[in-house]
This record gives structure tokens, sequence and C-alpha cells, in this order.
């Protein structure tokens, strides 16, 4: 199984807590994610925690991603997840 854990508060940091009492390998990117198909070990489970960065997008423009403008106009924002 893939866990994927989105955010950082409280419910995430309880739910990665659990996780990590099993026996387990975060995946921390999307190539490593594809590299399961070939070397998934059914005798764990796998997590990956994923940003706010990792979940949205500028609509209009490329630009590096900034928290609190995301926070200040979500309207301006898609998602990518």
């Amino acid at each position: 199984f893939v866990f994927t854990f989105t955010g950082g508060g409280n419910v995430t940091q309880g739910a990665v807590e659990v996780f990590k009492l099993l026996p387990h390998e975060f995946i921390t990117s999307a190539s490593e994610l594809q590299s399961l198909q070939q070397n998934f070990d059914s005798h764990k489970v796998y997590g990956m925690q994923c940003r706010v960065q990792d979940l949205v997008r500028h609509k209009q423009r490329g630009s590096a991603f900034d928290e609190q403008h995301y926070f200040e106009f979500p309207e301006e924002y898609e998602p990518v997840f």
C-alpha cells in the first residue's frame, strides 16, 4: 500500500506517527513512486507527504510557489493533485 499524507497539521502528524509503527519506507519524489512498480516490497507500506506547493499551482503564472499569496488569494490557484 502507498499512503499519501497531505499537509503538516496535527491530523497528518498523528497519522504519520501511527504509520511509522508499521514496517515502512517514505518516498520523497514522483520518480521514486514510479520505480515502485519494479521494486515493490509487499512486506512494508510506503508513504509520501505532500506539501501545499505539491497540491496546487497558480492559474496564470508559472513562478515559484508563494504560500502566503496562496492563502491570501486561493481563487488564483488550481489543484494539481
